[in-house]
């Protein structure tokens, strides 16, 4: 019931032209709704704002894909830019790793450190396997 009181607060408020509050658009992530119509296989960030893919790899030594994308968790707009990362087996479910809490890039560390290097990451140079050949750590 609330998610439809929340769905209704957010029809009625852009009907009568007014601004959707913050509190109107939190609220929208916990609506069934929300949840039914949500994309199931089109990859999607759990939450705010998302640029798209920039970071595609598949891992061999694990059988895994990756994706790695620019996010802004904590709002719908562009703002404080955050690198998130999803894992999937199949290419269509998705799993976030998480590695952008606490406003940590952990994807972009090269120990896994939340140190960023912007000289280092480029779009597509996500790779499994160091130049020689082997796995890394």
């Amino acid at each position: 019931m609330k998610g439809s009181l929340a769905l209704g607060s957010l029809m009625g408020a852009t009907a009568l032209g007014q601004t959707l509050t913050t509190s109107m658009i939190e609220s929208m992530g916990n609506n069934t709704l929300f949840t039914r119509w949500r994309p199931q296989n089109h990859f999607i960030a759990p939450a705010g704002w998302m640029n798209d893919p920039c970071g595609l790899m598949y891992d061999p030594t694990e059988d895994l894909y990756h994706a790695f994308y620019q996010w802004h968790p904590e709002h719908i707009d562009w703002g404080n830019i955050s690198w998130g990362h999803a894992t999937s087996k199949d290419m269509i479910s998705w799993t976030d790793v998480g590695g952008w809490q606490g406003r940590d890039a952990l994807a972009m560390g090269p120990s896994g450190n939340g140190s960023y290097n912007g000289l280092g990451i480029f779009s597509g140079t996500a790779q499994p396997v160091n130049l020689t050949g082997g796995v890394d750590g």
